[in-house]
């Protein structure tokens, strides 16, 4: 896990459980069944237990708990998510922390999902679509970091009736913004509007990245305005919301740009 000073792990630890609240709210709504799990455990007492009484407590406890890294008292968690005393058959207690909480096995006739949330800020959602005759449907795996802008998704995307299957990636990382679908990438520095774009491996110019851009940017918008409304996650709402937004904003600047070309000719 990365390390963080304890006044920076205090937020992120305050915004992931804020997070979680939100979202169990959201989850009240949908008609599926879901288990928690804790993981990333710490634990002094347990360390000098024999791995076959961990695994007997994991098995009391229906595998809720997770105690693979007890074994490894030097690497402290930092501030845990979760706290819990766990009992062994012979009713011995042991104080766990845990630093990532997982939501599982939320399957539904048209998708399987999955939440990962963790001490450091870092907050996963994964889904993944069930392919239906005469249907369309959005796989993703998506990630971002409660203390700032990052955030990475990734999507697949199937439309039964075109017999249409596409991929489309967008990421956002220390101000670098990188778009991809299918075999043309395009990368952009929003600190500096650096621009750059390559077709399997191949580099262009300015004026052909512009171009490709657009391309990659009107899909990006489609596909991401399709999901947004049902990511149960407002951070990560949030990131895709400023995404679109810049997107927007490009399309207008290219649109002016073409329009002031027409009227110099005329």
């Amino acid at each position: 896990m990365e390390r963080l000073d304890r006044e920076t792990q205090l937020f992120a630890v305050e915004k992931v459980l804020e997070e979680i609240k939100r979202a169990e709210n959201y989850l009240r709504d949908w008609n599926v069944g879901w288990y928690e799990q804790y993981l990333d455990a710490y634990s002094t007492s347990l360390y000098n237990t024999g791995m076959a009484d961990v695994e007997a407590i994991e098995r009391k406890y229906q595998k809720l708990y997770k105690l693979a890294n007890v074994y490894h008292p030097e690497t402290k968690i930092g501030i845990p998510l979760k706290k819990a005393v766990l009992e062994d058959y012979c009713g011995n207690q042991y104080e766990c922390e845990f630093g990532r909480i997982d939501w599982i096995g939320m399957k539904s006739k048209k998708a399987t999902r999955s939440f990962s949330f963790n001490n450091n800020g870092v907050i996963k959602y994964d889904k993944i679509a069930k392919s239906v005759k005469n249907t369309k449907g959005y796989s993703y795996s998506a990630s971002y970091s409660v203390l700032n802008d990052d955030f990475d998704l990734r999507l697949s995307y199937y439309d039964s009736m075109k017999k249409d299957d596409s991929y489309l990636s967008i990421s956002l990382k220390d101000s670098i913004l990188t778009e991809k679908l299918e075999d043309i990438e395009i990368k952009r520095n929003l600190a500096t509007e650096e621009l750059t774009a390559k077709v399997n491996g191949q580099e262009y110019g300015p004026i052909v990245s512009k171009l490709l851009r657009g391309k990659v940017e009107r899909k990006a918008k489609e596909v991401v305005g399709a999901i947004r409304g049902e990511i149960p996650l407002v951070g990560l709402v949030d990131r895709l919301d400023n995404y679109l937004r810049l997107v927007d904003k490009e399309q207008i600047i290219r649109k002016e740009s073409s329009l002031n070309k027409r009227t110099r000719k005329n």
